[in-house]
C-alpha cells in the first residue's frame, strides 16, 4: 500500500518504462521472422538512494511467475503466456516492495523498471489491537482489525508494519519513483495535474505474506512536507 500526501491512492512506489526488444529470426530457403508467442518482460531494479546501482537478490513476481535479479540487479520474464493486465512486483528483505500493473499483449515485448525504498521504520502491533509507526518524521496511526489476507479473510495475531518516506524532488531517481502517472482525481470525479510534496509507502506482513487494508478501514497519516516543497506548499490543498 502506498500513499501520496497529496492524494489517496492505491499505487507504488515503481515507475514504468514502456521499451521494445527486437526479435530477429531468419534462414535460407523460404524462412521468415521468429513468431513470440509468449510476451517478453525485462527490467531493472534499483534501491533508491542509489541510482543506476542494481539491487541484486530481488524476488521478482509477474503473475503466478517468479524470478530474481541477477547482481547487476537485471530480471527477465522470456515466455510470459498471461495477457491483459498483470502485477509486476518487486520484493527484497529491509525494502518497501514495488509494484506496476502492466498491460500484456501476445508476442508483445515491455520493459518495467522498479525503484524499492529502503525501509526507514517497522513496528510489530497485534492486529486486534493496531498502533502507531513512526518513521522519518512520519506517523501512521493503524486501527483495529485493519488488515486482511489475500483470500479477504480478517488477519489476527502479530503484524510487522513498516514505514518508508520518500522527497519526490530530492533527485531524479526519486522523483521516477513517483507511483504512476502526476494526475489525480477529485472528490468530483474530475482529474486534475498532481503535484506532490512528499511520497510514503506502507507495507504490512504477516509470515512473510503481504497483507491489504481492509475495506471500510481507515489509515491515520501524518507526512511533513518534503524539503524540496517547503518553499511552495500552499497552506491547504483541495
Amino acid at each position: 500500500m502506498h500513499r501520496s500526501s497529496s492524494v489517496l491512492r492505491n499505487s507504488p512506489l515503481v515507475v514504468l518504462l514502456l521499451g521494445s526488444l527486437a526479435a530477429c529470426g531468419g534462414g535460407g530457403g523460404g524462412g521468415g521472422g521468429t513468431v513470440l508467442e509468449g510476451a517478453v518482460v525485462t527490467g531493472h531494479v534499483e534501491a533508491l538512494g542509489a541510482p543506476e546501482i542494481g539491487l541484486g537478490e530481488v524476488t521478482v513476481h509477474l503473475g503466478s511467475q517468479r524470478t530474481t535479479t541477477n547482481e547487476q540487479g537485471w530480471y527477465i520474464f522470456s515466455d510470459v503466456g498471461a495477457t491483459g493486465p498483470v502485477v509486476v512486483r518487486g520484493e527484497r528483505e529491509g525494502h518497501v516492495s514495488a509494484a506496476e500493473t502492466l498491460e500484456v499483449v501476445a508476442g508483445g515485448a515491455y520493459h518495467v523498471d522498479l525503484v524499492l525504498a529502503p525501509v526507514q521504520g517497522s513496528q510489530t502491533l497485534a492486529a486486534e489491537a493496531g498502533g502507531t509507526v513512526a518513521a522519518a518524521g512520519a506517523e501512521l496511526v493503524v486501527p483495529p482489525g485493519a488488515f486482511v489476507d489475500e483470500a479477504g479473510a480478517a488477519v489476527t495475531g502479530e503484524v510487522e508494519v513498516s514505514l518508508a518516506v520518500v522527497d519526490p524532488g530530492a533527485s531524479a531517481q526519486a522523483g521516477v519513483a513517483f507511483p504512476g502517472e502526476p494526475v489525480g482525481r477529485m472528490t468530483d470525479g474530475e482529474l486534475s495535474p498532481l503535484e506532490s510534496f512528499g511520497i510514503f509507502a506502507i507495507e504490512a506482513r504477516q509470515g512473510g505474506r503481504l497483507l491489504q487494508l481492509a475495506t471500510g478501514r481507515t489509515l491515520e497519516a501524518r507526512v511533513p512536507i518534503a524539503a524540496s516543497g517547503l518553499a511552495t506548499a500552499p497552506a491547504t490543498i483541495a
